[in-house]
């Protein structure tokens, strides 16, 4: 009986010591710093579309890969608004299922136009089987004059990002296939002497790609609008190499370079937009963990857990905490080579403070 009484004290003694533990984490985390006003500047721009950019065309990127016919502008517009609905009642659970708003086109750039060099627009080979490129455009050419609205649409700006940290992506793969498929085809009029046109449509890709690059504000988005601009100017590079026989070709080539291959201006080479994206992002995930709606999906333990999540962390020290690393990275990642240069000792000042700071939390930030 001895020894049952002891074990019986110790399992008493450890359940107690547990309740401790749990009780002094929820003592500790019933207050929370306030918000500072960064962040809820920050918290406000990341509530998703606040529809006053309806006629921001902008929005067919989200519907790039809607059936022919179809304004992909207001489609796109309806996805991300049937997003933004659900973004703030699944916490627990977001499996972002909406209603299907269209059939998706099957955008798959065709094999026999592919090459395995990364560093190659893979003209050569776009060159060498017209065919297949005649047929594809024949097939999907309305998805090559959506691609061209991306340069001459009047109203283009940054669209509103969904706020939460695992919100979706547009479809990006048939836009870089169709890209991919208009630089071949201005390679392929250009090579069958259709001189204007080919230029024309080798410029208008390089403005697109810039025009995604300024407007984008996701990593992911910035990256691909980058690698897109990349492989305009492998484009003419191959493609001058294609014609050097012809120099009225090649004159015409090298002056559209002159003029394409310009210096990017501060909007799309800057990253501040994107990192504060990503802060609002993770800010407004914090914010719907402290206060979750009304209603939660998911299995009650699920539920449960999202209710319970404040007592365990701090949700507005997380969100003041994105604010701090956001105001650290932004000044560092805009500077252009020559300001960073002429200022490395104060930016490094600056770092070094700011990190110490960052590396010595105050008690409320515990449990971030």
């Amino acid at each position: 009986m001895s020894i049952l009484r002891i074990l019986g004290k110790l399992v008493l003694a450890l359940i107690g010591l547990v309740l401790v533990l749990i009780l002094g984490v929820v003592v500790l985390n019933l207050s929370d710093e306030p918000l500072s006003p960064t962040a809820q500047a920050r918290l406000a721009a990341a509530k998703g579309p606040s529809g006053t950019d309806a006629g921001n065309s902008a929005y067919l990127i989200w519907a790039f890969d809607a059936p022919a016919g179809v304004d992909a502008t207001q489609i796109g517009r309806a996805v991300v608004d049937a997003f933004a609905a659900i973004s703030r009642e699944r916490v627990a659970q977001n499996d972002w299922s909406i209603h299907r708003l269209y059939q998706p086109v099957v955008v798959e750039f065709p094999a026999t136009l592919a090459c395995i060099d990364p560093n190659s627009a893979c003209i050569d080979q776009a060159l060498a089987k017209p065919d297949v490129l005649n047929k594809w455009v024949a097939e999907n050419g309305f998805l090559l004059g959506r691609l061209a609205l991306i340069d001459t649409a009047q109203h283009w700006s940054v669209i509103p990002q969904l706020g939460a940290a695992n919100a979706p992506l547009p479809p990006l793969r048939p836009l870089i296939s169709t890209f991919s498929l208009s630089l071949d085809q201005a390679a392929l009029e250009i090579s069958e002497h259709h001189l204007q046109a080919g230029v024309a449509r080798l410029e208008q890709d390089v403005r697109i790609a810039r025009r995604l690059l300024a407007s984008s504000r996701s990593v992911v988005e910035k990256s691909v609008a980058a690698d897109l601009l990349r492989r305009s100017m492998l484009a003419y590079s191959e493609i001058l190499k294609a014609v050097r026989t012809d120099p009225v070709g090649v004159g015409l080539i090298a002056a559209s370079l002159e003029r394409a291959a310009t210096d990017l201006a501060p909007g799309e080479r800057g990253m501040q937009d994107v990192l504060a994206h990503e802060a609002e992002s993770a800010a407004d995930l914090a914010d719907l963990v402290a206060h979750p709606g009304a209603t939660l999906q998911g299995s009650f333990i699920e539920r449960a857990a999202t209710r319970a999540a404040p007592l365990f962390f701090k949700p507005v020290a997380t969100i003041n905490l994105e604010g701090e690393l956001f105001d650290l990275e932004a000044p560092v990642l805009d500077a252009d080579p020559a300001s960073f240069a002429n200022q490395a000792e104060s930016v490094r000042a600056r770092f070094s403070e700011r990190a110490q700071a960052i590396s010595h939390p105050a008690l409320s930030t515990l449990y971030n």
